[in-house]
């Protein structure tokens, strides 16, 4: 920690100091141990190799104790390096002989030398490290789900110790922020809405639902509650909102630090969606490491295990449900908007893992693909309506034709009917025997049939 050394030794026998060069300071001794932590050489370094090691023992075998630093050196200098056992146990026997290898150094000096570097590179590997920005991440989503759960509980509380004074009220009100505002002013007693005073406060209400208020006082169902009960429910309501405005304070804490350590895929999923996804999956690392697949059923693991038990359907979606782009989606075309969403989250979030900085050109064209997917599989819903409306009003043309066509028949056939009856009934009667009537019988018959006749020509002319 106190410098670069250079030792010889052979099998057997105690190292000995072929070049030490010393620190000029804490900062110089910090670099140099930064630059072996990410595998890379320093001038300083680079100098001391070149003076002493490639000059004069560039044929021995040089052993080292970081396998990054033998890497390095091998791809700089092209040496033949040693990062084994022995090379363990030659640095333990040299640390232990330190003071009497190396005459210059002071003890106390160097403790205290080692004590102040240690700290700074402790320091710099948690500020570096992002599996603790994840542990940020995952213990205030956990916080903001618990949050929920709670406001939620103490929302029931209120409103079932409120419907014995004041029942109308959640019915007017459905904003639960509101409603508890409602509740802090008046503390669930009715009687309040008559007072100027306590109606100037809700200034938060419109006029309407002020109105509503004010006429299910006059006529509520509820009891008359003591003073100390209303005071209580105000209590209560101050809580819950407090509550809300430290819930609404981690979400924009959240949202900030997704930006920063997530920003491509928070943009894809939402920061929220984001930050439970990452919980589950444990860290940043971990979750760029899951296929997209596994990202989509994330948070659905009951589900899905109970699907496979059960040889049933598997979900489709898990956390990703909330997401914007699969809210926005139809009910049939949630599951391909989530099957989308994640294959695009899934590339956002591992270029997040391994790189820095925002991926605006891609992330614009995931998001526009995305986009284009939901509102291709509502073209294409559409297209298929529009096509089985024209199907369906072609069979009800063909249909019509063909009640014309079989009407006519019909007709035709009626007639032709009516004819063969009529023919076959004159046959019948042609067939039948004629009866032989007296001489007399068709003379008088005659007779009045010229009469008939002749009546009938007199009319006529008379008119």
């Amino acid at each position: 920690a106190t410098g670069l050394s250079l030792f010889k030794t052979e099998q057997g026998q105690q190292p000995q100091l072929v070049s030490f060069h010393q620190y000029k300071n804490i900062e110089e001794a910090f670099e140099q141990q930064k630059s072996v932590l990410n595998g890379e050489l320093t001038s300083v370094m680079q100098e001391f190799v070149n003076s002493n090691v490639m000059k004069n023992l560039s044929k021995e075998q040089f052993m080292v104790v970081d396998s990054r630093l033998s890497q390095a050196l091998k791809d700089k200098f092209e040496i033949s390096c040693v990062c084994n056992d022995l090379a363990l146990q030659v640095h333990r026997q040299i640390q232990k002989n330190l003071t009497k290898l190396i005459p210059k150094l002071s003890t106390d000096k160097e403790k205290q030398f080692q004590a102040s570097l240690a700290h700074n590179f402790s320091r710099y590997q948690v500020q570096f490290n992002s599996e603790s920005i994840d542990s940020m991440i995952l213990q205030s989503i956990n916080l903001f789900d618990e949050s929920e759960k709670e406001i939620n509980s103490y929302i029931m509380r209120l409103m079932e110790w409120a419907v014995w004074s004041f029942p109308e009220a959640s019915k007017i009100i459905t904003d639960q922020r509101v409603y508890c505002k409602l509740m802090q002013v008046i503390g669930g007693n009715k009687q309040a809405l008559l007072n100027p005073e306590i109606m100037a406060k809700l200034t938060f209400l419109s006029e309407q639902d002020l109105e509503k208020l004010k006429q299910q006082s006059l006529i509520s169902v509820g009891t008359d509650i003591a003073v100390e009960d209303a005071e209580r429910m105000a209590a209560l309501a101050t809580e819950i909102i407090s509550l809300f405005d430290a819930k609404d304070k981690m979400q924009q804490y959240i949202t900030a630090r997704m930006q920063k350590i997530a920003p491509n895929f928070s943009q894809i999923v939402g920061p929220v969606v984001g930050a439970r996804l990452l919980s589950k999956a444990g860290s940043l690392m971990k979750l760029a490491k899951a296929p997209a697949s596994t990202i989509q059923i994330l948070g659905a693991e009951a589900t899905l295990f109970k699907a496979l038990k059960q040889k049933a359907k598997t979900p489709k979606y898990g956390f990703i449900y909330n997401c914007e782009l699969v809210v926005d989606a139809g009910v049939k075309d949630k599951g391909k908007v989530a099957r989308k969403v994640a294959q695009n989250a899934a590339i956002c979030v591992r270029y997040d893992a391994l790189h820095e900085g925002q991926l605006d050109e891609i992330y614009e064209k995931r998001v526009e693909r995305c986009s284009l997917e939901k509102k291709g599989v509502k073209m294409q819903k559409q297209q298929k309506l529009d096509a089985f409306k024209l199907n369906i009003q072609a069979q009800k043309e063909q249909t019509h034709q063909v009640e014309i066509v079989n009407n006519g028949v019909v007709e035709k056939k009626k007639k032709e009917d009516k004819k063969q009856k009529k023919i076959e009934e004159e046959k019948k009667i042609e067939e039948q025997p004629k009866e032989e009537k007296p001489k007399e019988v068709v003379k008088e018959e005659k007779k009045k049939h010229k009469e008939d006749k002749e009546e009938k020509k007199h009319k006529e002319d008379k008119e």
